[in-house]
């Protein structure tokens, strides 16, 4: 299916985002989801003071994660790290709950 932008006079395939102000939009919202996860494990560190959480940050910056939200931000990496991190959080905050 081809679409005129009205924006840039061009014509776009509306299925893929290259090249198009939607892959901006994509590129913040995996940001975004990404500092919430960062922001989650920060609170649930903080919360029980755990010793070694430098080591724990240092894997996640090692890992692909970074190049998956920097140049692949189409896939689902980040979403998957807020995900398991909002997990964590609500299992410890459920634990301290009992």
């Amino acid at each position: 299916m081809i679409t005129f932008d009205k924006l840039t006079n061009t014509q776009f395939d509306r299925l893929n985002p290259t090249g198009s102000f939607s892959f901006i939009g994509y590129f913040v919202g995996t940001l975004f989801y990404c500092l919430v996860a960062f922001y989650l494990l920060k609170k649930i560190i903080n919360h029980n003071k755990y010793k070694n959480y430098e080591i724990l940050y240092l894997i996640i910056f090692l890992s692909t994660l970074v190049h998956f939200i920097s140049g692949r931000f189409l896939m689902a990496h980040s979403f998957e790290f807020f995900l398991c991190s909002f997990l964590i959080y609500i299992y410890e905050t459920r634990r301290e709950l009992n």
